[in-house]
């Protein structure tokens, strides 16, 4: 198993940021206009309109990164690899 170094842990942190900060206002306005938006009634705390697409934004911004990282890295690329065993079954679960 390779050792992750704090530069590769950083780049990949980086990466999931960075396309979760840039897709969530993204979601929030396609969710406004597609009419994807929670009301505030007497029932909710909320006093205005949330869109409500944001997790759409971050499902994406995992499935990016995933991407990246399995672009950039053979030693991830063999983790993905789908085969009978535990880890395996449990990953591509997730995805």
């Amino acid at each position: 198993m390779p050792v992750i170094t704090w530069g590769w842990g950083l780049a990949v942190f980086a990466v999931a940021f960075l396309t979760s900060v840039c897709l969530t206002p993204l979601a929030a306005r396609l969710a406004v206009r597609s009419d994807a938006i929670d009301r505030p009634t007497h029932r909710k705390r909320h006093g205005r309109l949330v869109p409500l697409w944001g997790g759409l934004s971050l499902w994406l911004s995992v499935m990016i990164t995933i991407g990246a990282v399995y672009a950039f890295s053979p030693a991830f690329r063999k983790l993905l690899v789908i085969r009978q065993g535990w880890f395996g079954t449990l990953l591509v679960g997730f995805l």
